[in-house]
């Protein structure tokens, strides 16, 4: 063990931990023109034989990557230890091309076509009752795959407690409420 080794808090390669995801909860706003500031989450940890975690990051985040809630960030998680991870910073989508997605989805479903009800809330890394993954799937072992779809079983429920919210909140009517829970649960 190097020096540099006892002052890392997160695992410095995937050979150290599993590929996993970070939902953001919560996030604080980004002030100002810097490229860098001071980025505050709360997250959910999900990998592959980890339950999953709550927990609180905060760290030094460029402009162009700053998550919005809901969003998966990809992570590698020491299993013995869930709270020690890494975010995969330069595998997460820009933030203005995660924004103009979800825009593009809340036009769609104003038009009346059919949406991925992922868009609209910035959710990179899934999609519907599928996996999106970014990047190359052929890196993806069957503990990973397995785990994604898990996570995406779970996040079906999150999905339509957050299409109640937009009906009950008037951004959709309850025909398009009821034509994307058919989607979700399709």
């Amino acid at each position: 063990m190097s020096l540099f080794d006892r002052f890392r808090s997160s695992p410095a390669t995937d050979a150290d931990g599993v590929r996993g995801t970070a939902q953001v909860v919560t996030v604080s706003v980004h002030h100002g023109d810097s490229v860098n500031q001071t980025c505050e989450m709360q997250l959910v940890i999900s990998a592959p034989g980890v339950a999953p975690l709550a927990s609180e990051f905060s760290g030094t985040v460029k402009r162009k990557v700053w998550p919005m809630p809901g969003a998966l960030l990809p992570i590698v998680v020491d299993p013995a230890n869930p709270v020690d991870y890494r975010i995969l910073w330069d595998q997460v989508v820009l933030a203005k091309d995660a924004a103009r997605a979800k825009a593009e989805g809340v036009a769609a479903l104003r038009r009346g076509e059919p949406v991925d009800v992922g868009l609209l809330f910035g959710e990179v890394f899934l999609s519907g009752a599928n996996v999106q993954v970014v990047g190359d799937i052929s890196r993806l072992t069957e503990d990973e795959k397995s785990g994604l779809r898990m996570f995406a079983v779970d996040h079906t429920i999150s999905r339509l407690e957050r299409l109640a919210a937009l009906r009950d909140g008037g951004a959709i009517t309850e025909a398009e409420f009821e034509t994307q829970k058919a989607k979700v649960l399709d």
